[in-house]
């Protein structure tokens, strides 16, 4: 055992870890131990690090300094425990984190025999930016540090602006989490109507998730990537086809008989392995046929999937389910790949339909993607139709079915009801403005 290590591990040296060690955060970043003055801005590094849930405090801390090299020690004005297997690193001063970063690594790769994967050992950055709540710094490391493990990368450094963001979205998914698990009614699905282009008749509608907490609207552009980050996308997507089960046997106990609802299921929820298996039971359990829910995926996930999301869509298919291709002509798929994918409709993204009909580059565009639809012999679905030239020329076009505020927006069941009656009496096909 080298000196360094059999001081740290002395009763004296408890004492010195002691000073670097202190299981209340706000406190321990607030003690100045003689490297920098309090209120200086600082920099914190949070890292898992294996040998500290192995050896345990301080033992763990004292095996890692004391293997450490003594003069690079001295640069780290403070140690902070965080868990059990967390460590943070408190800098002050100018220095240039991704050198500090390498020289960390390279500190704790040289500790193999100590530290479990270190080659892999990740890093999460904020600067303290003037802020003085200490806690919600380390919560903004921890956020960073997760991020980097997640993305495969040794470090990732959060400004203090998105330092503010990990945080609020944080307490975002921490709610979430709590109303998801109480069954609580602030989530609901919103469904716009699908129609034939020529004859407006409606022929399906696509659910969409909706989370109003304490009746205050939150974008689903903002919640969804919460819920991904936090876990909760599996739960989401649950609910979603749940919902829309039950909204499909109130239509028909009106007397509408809607011919599917689509939902859509993300990257994440496409590697739940009993994802199929789950959708199975709740059609099951409301008497439903595979036919009648629709599963959507993007384009994106079509062509980044691989083979065995492959081999699940083809289960998919072959359980009965239908599938639809979204964001068509915006993601990386290849032809080779749509071609491979058991899919019934292909969604035109809005992107190439909103500057219809008088962009002469958005007419070529949707002219040879509708053809390559046709060809492939799938049904096409225009998204975000707006203007009723938009719905005439995409009709003259081939294209079969649209979606999009000129016939309707989202909507809530008991309105979609009412829609659907109008749309098939004639009385005032009306888009309805829901929030």
């Amino acid at each position: 055992m080298n000196t360094v290590l059999a001081n740290l591990m002395s009763q004296e040296g408890h004492r010195q870890i002691s000073n670097y060690v202190h299981l209340t955060c706000g406190e321990a970043i607030g003690i100045d131990h003689g490297d920098g003055a309090n209120g200086d801005e600082y920099s914190l590094l949070m890292q898992e690090v294996d040998i500290l849930l192995e050896k345990g405090f301080p033992l763990g801390l004292a095996l890692m300094m004391g293997e450490m090299d003594q003069s690079f020690l001295r640069e780290i004005n403070r140690i902070v425990k965080i868990q059990a297997d967390y460590i943070s690193w408190v800098v002050s001063g100018p220095f240039v984190i991704a050198v500090f970063h390498q020289r960390l690594f390279t500190e704790l790769q040289s500790m193999w025999l100590l530290v479990a994967d270190s080659a892999d050992a990740a890093c999460g950055v904020v600067f303290s930016a003037g802020c003085k709540d200490h806690d919600k710094l380390l919560l903004a490391a921890r956020i960073a540090l997760h991020r980097a493990i997640a993305r495969g990368v040794n470090l990732l450094v959060l400004d203090s602006g998105a330092a503010a963001q990990a945080v609020d979205d944080h307490a975002i998914g921490l709610t979430m989490r709590k109303q998801l698990a109480s069954g609580s009614k602030d989530f609901e699905a919103y469904y716009q109507p699908q129609v034939v282009i020529k004859s407006a008749i409606p022929c399906g509608a696509e659910a969409l998730a909706r989370w109003h907490p304490d009746n205050e609207e939150i974008s689903p552009s903002r919640f969804i990537p919460i819920a991904e980050e936090a876990g909760l996308i599996g739960e989401i997507g649950e609910l979603m086809f749940t919902l829309s089960a039950q909204t499909i046997n109130v239509m028909r106990r009106s007397g509408i008989e809607i011919p599917y609802i689509a939902v859509n299921v993300s990257p994440l929820q496409s590697r739940q392995g009993d994802l199929l298996r789950l959708i199975q039971a709740i059609l099951r359990s409301e008497n439903l046929m595979p036919s009648d829910i629709e599963i959507e995926i993007t384009e994106s996930l079509a062509g980044s999937g691989g083979d065995e999301f492959r081999r699940w869509l083809l289960e998919l298919s072959a359980a009965g389910f239908h599938i639809a291709i979204d964001d068509f002509g915006t993601g990386t798929s290849t032809l080779a790949r749509i071609c491979e994918i058991p899919a019934r409709t292909i969604k035109l993204d809005r992107a190439f339909v909103s500057p219809l009909p008088d962009d002469s580059a958005a007419r070529a565009v949707c002219r040879s993607a509708l053809e390559l639809v046709h060809a492939l012999g799938k049904t096409s679905l225009a998204e975000g139709v707006e203007l009723g030239s938009q719905a005439s020329y995409l009709s003259s076009l081939g294209c079969a079915m649209g979606q999009g505020f000129h016939w309707a927006r989202p909507m809530a069941e008991n309105d979609l009801i009412d829609w659907w009656h109008c749309a098939l009496t004639g009385n005032g096909l009306q888009t309805r403005v829901m929030t």
